[in-house]
């Protein structure tokens, strides 16, 4: 008898452990496999506590504040180019919400202020009353006539939908005239609104609309506002006629390209205006056939997944998506599984681990493990992260795994996060452990790995020789098992070759397990095999 590992994986549990290669282990925990060897995970390394209590969400702002919230959020960044405000918009915490660079850092839980997404309609029309008018000689041949609204402007220079119309109004000589403007309606609060824009209706050469008159800040509104513009001084036309304010209940935040920003209510996918985060019109919105668990994206695609089937959303623009029921009856039972792991997207189905590309959907776990293996990692539970191209997961408020998707194997890890963040420019995963903000795989110590496989004797005698290489330093301890019971333990040998006793049984273990790296072993039948 000899046998030889010369290359590591992670465990398999499907098939009957006699069929698995020499390779795949019947238990690893804390290991990684990416040169082959058995290498231990770093610790935790801890970078600060933090403000909030049983945190569940992180984001990094503007490279030195840290936003964290005990709920699960959805953050983006804005799609504006080279956005002055610095302006992250998030759900998850009440009705969608806008914050920036001027009150997102001053306290010292942040975001520290923030106010609600979108900017509503005035509820009713201005007055006007025309305060100055001559009818010319001429009779009706120059009489025009008038119509204004106005809009609410945030400090942002987002604007809102216009209000109703004002009454009708007839101007016998449209290069004299002047027409009192009051606003009845009290000025919404939570939007941060600054300034109240006048439009009124005229024909130009190339259309007809409603063009600028005039801004107004909300201070002097009270006071009437007096127009004599005439038409060729008029400003642009009125483009917020559909800015339609997000659903109050809207989560799964998240960017497309091209300026789109996309979130879920219900069974709805709603899209903003591309580069107007704070728009949301209704006529965008689609449905799907079952509610919405969670969205992300690939490509020029949103991938939705639901509690039913999921649905691929694709397109350039937010007025003409065009929507894609995939056939294939895998649920989404964890929003915060959902992981973009660049080309695809993974999330969590009631029998493994699903992965979803624009060519190709199917449950990459399938050939690993069962449903009911699978179930016992609490897929309900799980929140996810990409970290070096694999799938942490953390599970059941005490645990975690690591799906490689390059060898198709797992990995189980000894620890539990409460919620993280990718810092993809540093390549580096945050956590938050404990309401402490720490750095994955990032100590200078190792976590204590284990390693086991298991062989059939079909009542042979167990090998009598091993040798155990290690590829760096630390502790390392060796086991056999005989018909799962110990015989033989070696704890930091002196010698990478040492004799086992024999024992006969049905099947035999070794583990391996410690703090350094393990290159190779090789079993035998007697130290001359070896």
């Amino acid at each position: 008898m000899r046998i030889a590992i010369e290359t590591f994986r992670g465990m398999v549990p499907k098939p009957d452990s006699r069929l698995l290669p020499v390779e795949v282990a019947n238990l690893a925990i804390n290991c990684r496999f990416d040169r082959g060897q058995i290498e231990p995970y770093s610790n935790y390394q801890s970078i600060e506590p933090l403000p909030v209590s049983n945190v569940k969400s992180l984001f990094r702002y503007a490279d030195n504040f840290w936003f964290a919230w005990n709920k699960d959020v959805d953050v983006v960044n804005s799609p504006i180019d080279q956005d002055d405000y610095g302006r992250v918009y998030f759900t998850g915490d009440g009705k969608p919400k806008v914050t920036y660079n001027t009150i997102a850092t001053a306290g010292q839980i942040k975001p520290s202020a923030s106010y609600s997404l979108g900017v509503p309609a005035p509820e009713n029309g201005p007055n006007a009353i025309v305060s100055s008018a001559v009818q010319d000689e001429e009779g009706f041949a120059n009489d025009i006539t008038l119509f204004y609204v106005y809009t609410y402007v945030t400090e942002l220079g987002e604007e809102g939908q216009p209000s109703a119309l004002s009454g009708e109004l007839t101007i016998f000589d449209p290069t004299s005239h002047t027409v009192s403007i009051t606003f009845p309606d009290a000025v919404p609060t939570g939007h941060n609104i600054t300034h109240i824009r006048i439009y009124r209706n005229a024909t130009t050469t190339n259309s007809g609309g409603y063009f600028h008159v005039a801004d107004i800040p909300i201070a002097s509104k009270d006071t009437p506002y007096v127009d004599s513009t005439i038409e060729a001084e008029l400003g642009g036309d009125l483009v917020s006629i559909n800015y339609d304010l997000p659903p109050e209940d809207m989560a799964g935040l998240t960017s497309m390209p091209n300026g789109i920003l996309a979130g879920f209510s219900g069974n709805s996918v709603c899209f903003s205006v591309a580069f107007q985060p704070h728009a949301w019109p209704f006529d965008y919105r689609q449905t799907t056939e079952h509610n919405i668990v969670g969205l992300s994206v690939f490509g020029n695609s949103l991938f939705v997944a639901t509690e039913g089937k999921p649905y691929v959303f694709s397109g350039v623009s937010p007025d003409s998506m065009t929507g894609q029921k995939l056939e294939i009856n895998q649920a989404c039972v964890s929003k915060r599984s959902i992981v973009d792991m660049g080309e695809y997207v993974i999330y969590a189905s009631p029998e493994g681990l699903v992965a979803a590309s624009s060519g190709d959907m199917r449950v990459i776990t399938q050939d690993l493990m069962r449903k009911d293996q699978w179930q016992q990692y609490q897929p309900e539970t799980i929140h996810a992260y990409q970290v070096e191209g694999k799938y942490l997961a953390f599970h059941g408020g005490n645990a975690a795994f690591i799906f490689d998707p390059s060898d198709k194997s797992f990995i189980e890890i000894n620890a539990y996060a409460d919620a993280g963040f990718n810092i993809l420019k540093q390549d580096e995963l945050y956590l938050s452990v404990d309401d402490d903000l720490v750095l994955w795989d990032a100590d200078l110590t190792k976590q204590n790995f284990r390693w086991r496989k298991r062989f059939e004797l079909n009542n042979r005698v167990s090998p009598k020789a091993c040798r155990v290489e290690k590829a760096s330093d630390g502790d390392l301890t060796f086991t056999l098992f005989v018909d799962g019971v110990q015989s033989f333990q070696a704890v930091n040998p002196t010698n990478e070759t040492f004799r086992l006793p024999p024992k006969r049984g049905d099947h035999f273990e070794i583990e391996v397990s410690g703090t350094c790296s393990v290159r190779r072993i090789v079993l035998a039948s007697s130290p001359r095999e070896l």
